[in-house]
């Protein structure tokens, strides 16, 4: 049998999620390729999984967004955000 090999990657949302500056050590904007999108949420995760900063907006904000991430030790991170077109991620470096 034939079987398909690969990943259906439609439109990949987290392409559109632009960090910078990246690495950053006090603060960073966070952006998007689709000048549509709007933030509803921002959730920064270490790589073991705990919530370093996590905010939600009561309406939904237009990018760029400025976000000080100064209390965060260097290491690398994901950073999560919501946004009307779904759910982004990136890596985010932070360097001190």
């Amino acid at each position: 049998a034939d079987w398909p090999v690969g990943i259906n990657d439609n439109g990949n949302l987290s392409a559109n999620l632009i960090l910078s500056p990246n690495p950053a050590n006090e603060n960073v904007r966070i952006s998007f390729n689709n000048e549509l999108s709007k933030i509803n949420s921002v959730e920064i995760i270490a790589l073991d999984g705990r919530s370093m900063f996590r905010q939600e907006f009561s309406s939904s904000l237009k990018s760029p967004y400025e976000l000080n991430i100064s209390s965060l030790a260097s290491g690398l991170y994901i950073v999560s955000v919501m946004t009307s077109e779904g759910l982004l991620k990136a890596r985010l470096s932070v360097v001190k």
